[in-house]
């Protein structure tokens, strides 16, 4: 039987986000330069304007240097899902070692969460006092990786769900998956 293999969802970061994001702090930009150019503040705000004016800049650059890199975030596949966000501790877990997959909603978005362990034999550089606080733990790893939905455009956060849930629950029925569900949506079925 010839089996056909879907190619890896590629998650990168959400570019029309960005771009809004450039875009919103350049427009607050402008304002503080006019306050500057309209109003003669005294020494005091002047300090105020300029350092805040500097950490604006500060937030354009690190805001428009992601978007030139467009790196890739997350890979999700039928073997499991990488966490790219930190490049010098990629994590690569597999739908076998996903214990739960949730969307739930923080402070400002929602968010989706995945947890899962690896045994220590996954893992071969770890410190001495590391492998201490493994042995306490059962000899395992315990990952807890969250994709911010504050991050992407709500279109795209509902597809980078759909196609986490879809590989995992093929891969490992015994995943438990936990669907948000608004407790003020007024669209109760009854």
């Amino acid at each position: 039987m010839n089996q056909t293999r879907e190619a890896p969802y590629i998650i990168r970061n959400d570019r029309v986000r960005d771009i809004t994001s450039i875009l919103v702090y350049f427009l607050i930009l402008v304002g503080i330069c006019a306050i500057l150019v309209f109003e003669k503040p005294n020494l005091f705000f002047l300090t105020i304007i300029l350092f805040v004016s500097a950490f604006i800049l500060g937030i354009i650059y690190i805001q428009f240097k992601r978007l030139l890199q467009n790196n890739i975030v997350f890979i999700v596949s039928e073997k499991g899902i990488t966490d790219l966000t930190d490049r010098t501790h990629v994590i690569n877990l597999a739908w076998t070692e996903v214990a739960q997959i949730q969307m739930d909603a923080n402070n400002s978005s929602l968010e989706i969460g995945i947890i899962g362990s690896q045994s220590i034999n996954d893992h071969r550089k770890l410190f001495d006092n590391a492998k201490a606080n493994l042995m306490k733990n059962g000899n395992r790893i315990f990952y807890n990786i969250l994709i911010d939905g504050f991050q992407y455009r709500r279109k795209n956060f509902f597809r980078i769900w759909k196609k986490i849930t879809q590989y995992a629950s093929a891969a490992n029925p015994n995943v438990q998956i936990i669907n948000y569900h608004d407790p003020l949506d007024k669209k109760e079925k009854k």
